[in-house]
């Protein structure tokens, strides 16, 4: 049986937990088990490692619990803003000017931020494993390639007022269908049908696609 979403996003927290304070670079980008993370994602020593860590958390955390449908919408990359990239063309992104309440953001999920210069002109980011929300708009999380000199794997407080934070990855989020896809429910579908039974309708047609 396949596990949850809820499920791995607790697995990805304690995947991403068990290297903290244990993954330290020996030189720039480099390091016994950085090196590892850049290869698991076909990159080399010397890169920026944040997303390979990431990535590498998320495949060992998807295998221990069985949720492979996660491993077939994240490929394997070493950019941060890339790691995106299949979760938004699955609808599991969250703008972050979208987000107005911690419960959108659960434990597990993967926040990612703009850092080109200047903002949005590149393909430079970064990228972090939500652990715990402190408060209504702060959350402790778990980084790698970060801490005060960036060759660590480091726990940061982060915010949602960073002006520099692009969204989230919420695994298996189920977007809001927008007002239209009700509508048209109404119109084509045969019979009286009231607003609850029209929103039932999408909700069955988009699992079922």
């Amino acid at each position: 049986m396949a596990a949850s979403f809820a499920a791995f996003g607790s697995a990805l927290v304690a995947r991403a937990r068990a290297d903290l304070g244990r993954v330290v670079e020996l030189s720039p980008n480099s390091g016994p088990v950085v090196d590892v993370y850049l290869a698991n994602v076909g990159g080399s020593p010397g890169s920026n490692w944040c997303a390979a860590a990431v990535w590498t958390w998320t495949r060992d955390a998807s295998q221990a619990v069985g949720a492979l449908r996660v491993l077939e919408v994240v490929r394997p990359t070493g950019g941060a803003k890339d790691f995106a990239s299949g979760p938004k063309r699955a609808g599991w992104w969250l703008d972050a000017s979208a987000v107005s309440s911690p419960d959108q953001v659960p434990a597990g999920s993967v926040s990612i931020w703009d850092r080109s210069d200047p903002p949005g002109s590149g393909w430079q980011g970064h990228i972090g494993v939500v652990e715990a929300w402190r408060g209504s708009g702060t959350w402790d999380s778990i980084e790698g390639n970060s801490g005060p000199q960036g060759d660590r794997v480091a726990r940061m407080a982060r915010t949602l007022s960073d002006p520099r934070l692009l969204g989230f990855v919420v695994w298996g989020r189920v977007p809001s269908s927008p007002a239209w896809v009700w509508v048209l429910a109404l119109v084509l579908m045969p019979g009286p049908l009231t607003l609850a039974a029209a929103y039932a309708a999408t909700r069955k047609r988009k699992r079922g696609r």
